[in-house]
C-alpha cells in the first residue's frame, strides 16, 4: 500500500483522505526529481509500476475465456446458409413494408 493511500491526520481524532490537489503536487514532485535519472533507471520504475498495476488490475478467474464465449453462440447445429439469410431477410422485408 503507498503513502497516498493511507489516511492523514488533519485535525483531532478527524482523519481524511489525501486531497487530490496534494496527490497531484505529489506526483509533480516526483516527476521532476526523476527527470534526472538516466533513462534506464526510469524504465526500471516504469516496469516496476506497470507490474504493481498489473497485479491489482490482475483478471478475475470467474471471467470466461475466449473459448467458453464462442460456446455460447454453439447451438449444435450447423449455421444457416446464405440462401437461408437471404430467404429470412425477404421474409422480414415482406412482414414489415408488405
Amino acid at each position: 500500500m503507498s503513502r497516498l493511500d493511507h489516511p492523514r491526520e488533519s485535525g483531532p481524532g478527524d482523519t481524511k483522505m489525501i486531497a487530490p490537489l496534494e496527490e497531484s503536487r505529489e506526483l509533480s514532485e516526483v516527476l521532476v526529481r526523476i527527470q534526472s535519472w538516466s533513462a534506464k533507471a526510469r524504465l526500471e520504475l516504469m516496469r516496476h509500476l506497470a507490474q504493481s498495476i498489473d497485479e491489482v488490475a490482475a483478471p478475475v478467474d470467474d471471467a470466461p475465456t475466449i473459448e467458453e464465449l464462442e460456446g455460447i453462440f454453439d447451438n449444435g447445429s450447423a449455421p444457416p446458409t446464405d440462401a437461408e439469410c437471404d430467404q429470412w431477410l425477404e421474409e422480414e422485408r415482406l412482414r414489415k413494408y408488405g
